[in-house]
């Protein structure tokens, strides 16, 4: 079914119908959607899910380690899956990319936390 309660078959059969990145409707609600990352955070617990777990590495303010150039709150403002996808199963070293052990935050109601926090750019501010 799709979120105007047709058929999907129906939905891919009229090509003069566009499907958007965004979806309406229910698939909104999961915690992983890239528009909801963070939504249902409280950036309180996030900035202290943040200082317990990932300031020795980061530093305070997240400009420590930098991912493509970019600091951790840039990562999660530009690109909110790879963040999460990175603080959920870890990022393996390599040239350009510094180890990170997977599961440092894995439950899902930190990572919005985490996520919620790590949005604002005043806390966690971009790179120069």
């Amino acid at each position: 079914m799709d979120s105007q309660g047709g058929s999907l078959e129906r939905v891919w059969a009229e090509p003069s119908r566009k499907l958007t990145s965004e979806p309406e409707g229910p698939e909104l609600d999961h915690p992983c959607a890239a528009p909801a990352i963070g939504a249902n955070g409280a950036a309180t617990r996030g900035t202290t899910v943040y200082t317990t777990t990932c300031t020795r590495c980061h530093g305070a303010n997240g400009t420590t380690i930098r991912f493509a150039g970019d600091s951790v709150g840039e990562l999660v403002r530009k690109k909110p899956n790879e963040a999460w996808f990175k603080v959920k199963f870890g990022q393996i070293s390599g040239p350009s990319a510094v180890a990170m052990q997977p599961a440092r935050v894995s439950d899902t109601q930190d990572l919005a936390d985490l996520n919620k926090a790590l949005a604002n750019p005043m806390a966690y501010p971009d790179l120069p």
